[in-house]
């Protein structure tokens, strides 16, 4: 019986797996960014609790009128940034280009138009890095969330919680796990 050693460089990966881990990645941005601007509404299930307000979700996390200028300057470390030309929705011929900015697990996708403006059309939060203008962020509790939102007179929130704007395509939802916030998902229409 003989046993064959075979030793396995990991430090240096071949170029051509570069090149198609580079791929695979683009592949879910580009799908990501296509489902985000196909969204139709928030998913409301029956423990859900919605909330609508005009101004409830307009610039949910305080960026600013320059969201990419907030995101890649004022947090720290620097994100991992990836960019994708899209076809614009609402001029023909024109392209805008979407910014997906990585912080670890919290990631925030930013369209810019062909014009220069700039908004966040989704993000992801699963850090306490990031909360809401509300104070709304990740480990909070129940009672906390509703003591940020008291103007809503809120009595009990079950597993969700749906900030809407006057559009219901422009929406956050929070998730609660044991009384805490676990995640939270915003969309917003381009």
């Amino acid at each position: 019986m003989s046993i064959l050693a075979v030793q396995v460089d990991f430090q240096t990966p071949s170029p051509l797996a570069l090149i198609a881990m580079k791929f695979f990645l683009q592949v879910i941005f580009i799908f990501g960014v296509t489902r985000i601007l196909a969204q139709d509404g928030a998913p409301i299930k029956s423990d859900s609790l919605v909330l609508q307000d005009e101004n409830l979700v307009t610039d949910l996390f305080g960026f600013g009128t320059d969201p990419m200028k907030y995101l890649r300057s004022s947090t720290q470390p620097s994100p991992q940034t990836q960019t994708q030309p899209v076809r614009s929705k609402h001029e023909n011929n024109a392209i805008d280009t979407a910014y997906r900015f990585a912080f670890g697990s919290d990631i925030f996708i930013v369209l810019k138009t062909s014009h220069g403006d700039a908004s966040v059309i989704h993000a992801d939060v699963e850090t306490p890095r990031f909360k809401t203008k509300q104070g709304i962020g990740i480990g909070m509790t129940t009672a906390d969330v509703i003591k940020a939102l008291e103007a809503f007179k809120i009595k009990s929130i079950t597993r969700y919680l749906v900030l809407r704007g006057d559009d219901a395509k422009h929406y956050l939802i929070v998730y609660f796990k044991a009384g805490k916030v676990v995640f939270m998902e915003y969309f917003t229409p381009p």
